[in-house]
């Protein structure tokens, strides 16, 4: 959790430099250049918003351009990411910033534990010349740029350095690293798990398991959802997840296939996330969401074929723990011999101060996390070690895989090309439609096959017999083609039908977005693109419908007028269908209800400090929720009175101490309390952590609507002085396609594509984000060149 913490934030510190200032950043947006190393012109088409349309009459010139347009949209935001994935972040940004009690040298040498770098260039090596190529043209793009630049990049003046060269592995790092980030919560999970399993006998422990309930929707169930009793959420911690849907011409009103995708990224990132791009030459001609640093399409059109994305969140990590000579500590136990740790020196050079020197111990299953490694306590077992297993990845293929989908001319052109891409670090529940009608959902992503079935426990690495099996292979992966149901949709909720041979994951995400996407879905017999544009920005909090009766069961009778009011607030919003809109009170009392809840249960049966990072990584949440309904369970009791308590009793105790905390901060009366005032999003270059003068440049403070699992999501983090901050995931990027219009992407995000507030791409989509507004990326190129921002011209 802190390392996943402190990557968020440091991406975001970049732009405390990076966006601002008065020194007049090289940022050109019209004109002809010459003397740059291409074949023929290169055309930078900057339409009304700003998003870059690259024109070149050959792949290498193509992504040339698009290396340069990036870089100059947001080189700090790159360089940051991909020196975060070579562990080498420190060498630039050596200061004293801690997050979390993790300083930048310890996050280096964390990271470098995954190997990314190492991984990267093994797969550079391995790949095709003209895909090799491609990665070259991309570095020379960026490295072009910064040499345009000079010393007009405010950071690196600051710092007096002057910006590394970018290199073609550290595109494959990035998206090595971005993939390990996919797993972090299987990461979490196990780590956690295991400690819990030592500390409490089996039939407690055991109750933290995360699992998905009975009557929650199944992405590859071609039925109509019932709109079952889904389990009763606790939404609590971060979690990073994101929408998708597709509906065939048989369900919608123009009878074309309709795409929606609205991916959950850290929404305060300035830039946002995605790298909003088209491309046109060399066999391309294609736009949507680029991945930042790493020139492939996360979510694109081309007018043949469209495609969008949401996390499998497919266990792509095992903890194993090593067994350790306790007469020779440079020995651990492998298949009854001891054997010597491979050693490795690492050091990690520092802006400021003497390097870091560490030694990493490796076992034939990965890097040993030893406490000296991030700087705290790695707790295992007197004579054991844990070790982080990652799976093994084909990074030409997935490379490949990527360039084949791009340029797909039909739904089985693009499921060829995921096939490749499937062979790389990512995992991603893939939803599509072509130009024909054909729509279709495919997993993708290297999903390891354990001898047990199961990845919820560390695994003993003593015993070969725990090892991996190989990985699921590709045409045994779930998927649904042409659903008779006329559409998919998914939300990170569970992928494989009962019965599916394959272990995936633990941690798929509560169905509380997907029964309510499926929900809208179902409500009409046919839809068009206003009803896609409603359900992304829909905010009812599904799971209130089954906690909220409950509560109120729980709070009736209760003699103290607070808990009267609390009722009272939980009652009228029960009329109000439970939507968390800014002007509501209800959403104020519900969410911090849970805030307060899971430790009010909890807190007295574990070490306090242990309580608090499972409820902060939401681990104590399918332990509640197995729980909620027997109001005798001895979970409810509270070990540090003399009374037995119940549930009613912990209610009332949880709901007392959110009432409070909202009187103190929202005022006495209830009526006037407003989620808006509670629930917000700041858009700066630092996020409002930290204010330089002359540097820091501020969007704005906004109220947003929504919570962790509305469609229109929030993975907001509680601060008792602000509220929630709207920080870990949300839609970052609303994106749809309408095939009756196939060459048109509808789009809007939190920001521009821009880190530079004078260019005039920064926060100009910000208000279309927040009322719901959209925009049109055309791959016309009439429409992307009419009243835009201004055409640059790369000569030879």
């Amino acid at each position: 959790m802190k390392i996943y913490l402190f990557l968020v934030l440091t991406i975001c510190l970049s732009g405390v430099w990076g966006c601002a200032g008065k020194v007049a950043r090289f940022d050109p947006l019209s004109g002809s250049r010459s003397g740059y190393p291409v074949t023929a012109p290169v055309e930078i088409v900057r339409d009304q918003q700003g998003v870059p349309h690259i024109l070149a009459d050959n792949a290498d010139d193509l992504f040339f351009g698009l290396g340069y347009a990036m870089a100059q949209d947001r080189f700090t935001e790159i360089d940051i990411l991909r020196r975060l994935a070579r562990g080498d972040l420190a060498e630039l940004l050596g200061v004293p910033i801690k997050i979390q009690g993790l300083s930048v040298s310890r996050v280096d040498l964390t990271l470098r534990t995954f190997r990314f770098r190492q991984r990267a260039e093994q797969g550079l090596a391995a790949m095709a010349p003209e895909e090799r190529a491609l990665l070259e043209s991309f570095a020379r793009g960026i490295n072009r740029f910064l040499e345009d630049a000079g010393e007009t990049l405010i950071f690196y003046r600051m710092l007096r350095q002057k910006p590394a060269a970018w290199r073609p592995e550290d595109s494959l790092a990035l998206a090595e690293m971005m993939g390990m980030s996919q797993a972090a919560g299987s990461i979490i999970s196990e780590y956690y798990l295991e400690r819990l399993r030592r500390l409490l006998p089996a039939e407690d422990w055991e109750i933290f398991v995360p699992f998905y309930p009975a009557g929650g929707p199944i992405i590859t169930d071609d039925r109509n959802f019932s709109g079952g009793q889904s389990r009763l959420e606790v939404p609590n911690g971060p979690r990073l997840g994101s929408n998708n849907w597709v509906v065939s011409g048989q369900k919608s009103e123009s009878g074309r296939p309709l795409l929606a995708n609205d991916p959950h990224v850290p929404t305060f990132l300035v830039p946002t996330f995605w790298y909003h791009v088209h491309l046109r030459g060399g066999g391309y001609d294609v736009a949507g969401m680029m991945f930042p640093g790493f020139p492939c399409f996360g979510a694109a059109d081309n007018g043949n074929v469209a495609w969008a994305l949401t996390n499998v969140m497919a266990d792509h990590v095992d903890i194993f723990r090593e067994k350790v000579n306790p007469e020779n500590p440079d020995l651990y136990l492998a298949d009854g011999q001891w054997v010597p740790f491979a050693k490795q020196e690492e050091v990690v050079k520092r802006l400021v101060g003497r390097p870091l020197k560490f030694t990493l111990r490796t076992t034939r299953h990965g890097v040993v996390m030893d406490s000296g490694v991030p700087g705290w306590k790695v707790d295992s077992a007197a004579d054991e070690v844990l070790v982080f297993k990652f799976i093994d990845t084909d990074l030409p293929r997935f490379f490949h895989g990527y360039q084949v989908m791009a340029q797909a001319q039909n739904a089985q052109e693009f499921l060829a090309g995921a096939e490749d891409m499937a062979q790389g670090p990512m995992a991603w529940n893939h939803v599509f439609a072509d130009a024909n009608g054909f729509i279709g959902y495919q997993a993708t992503g290297r999903i390891p096959i354990r001898p047990d079935n199961s990845g919820v426990r560390a695994r003993e690495g003593w015993d070969s017999k725990n090892d991996w099996q190989g990985y699921i292979p590709f045409e045994e992966l779930p998927r649904l083609l042409n659903p008779k149901k006329g559409y998919v949709a998914t939300a990170n909720n569970r992928v494989e039908l009962p019965g599916y041979p394959y272990y995936i994951t633990s941690d798929y995400v509560g169905p509380s977005r997907s029964s309510r996407i499926t929900e809208l879905l179902e409500q009409k017999p046919r839809l068009d693109l206003a009803d896609m544009k409603t359900i992304q920005y829909d905010v009812k909090v599904w799971e209130a419908q089954h906690w909220v009766p409950i509560l109120l069961a729980d709070l009736e009778g209760a003699p103290e007028p607070r808990l009267q009011q609390a009722a009272a607030v939980l009652a009228q919003w029960q009329q109000e269908d439970y939507r968390a809109t800014v002007d509501a009170a209800g959403p104020c009392l519900f969410e911090m209800f849970l805030e307060k809840f899971p430790l009010a249960v909890f807190g007295d049966d574990l070490p306090q400090r242990l309580a608090e990072n499972l409820a902060q990584a939401g681990m104590l949440s399918p332990a509640l929720e197995r729980i909620l309904e027997d109001p005798s369970s001895k979970w409810f009791d509270d070990r540090a009175t003399k009374a037995k308590e119940t549930r009613p009793e912990i209610v009332r105790r949880a709901m007392d101490q959110a009432m409070r905390y909202l009187e103190k901060k929202l005022g006495q009366d209830p009526a006037q309390w407003r989620w808006g005032e509670l629930h917000h999003l700041t858009l700066s270059t630092t996020l409002g952590v930290i204010t330089i003068p002359r540097v820091t440049y501020l969007i704005g403070t906004f109220e947003l609507p929504g919570a962790p699992e509305t469609v229109r999501a929030s993975g907001s983090m509680f601060d008792p002085k602000t509220g929630f901050a709207d920080m870990m995931a949300g839609p970052s990027t609303h994106y749809l396609v309408d095939f009756s219009h196939p060459r048109e992407i509808i789009w809007n995000a939190t920001t521009g594509n821009s880190e530079n507030p004078d260019g005039g791409r920064l926060g100009n989509t910000t208000q279309a984000w927040l009322k719901g507004d959209y925009f049109t990326l055309s791959l016309e190129e009439a429409s992307f060149r009419a009243n835009g921002m201004g055409i640059l011209i790369l000569e030879p």
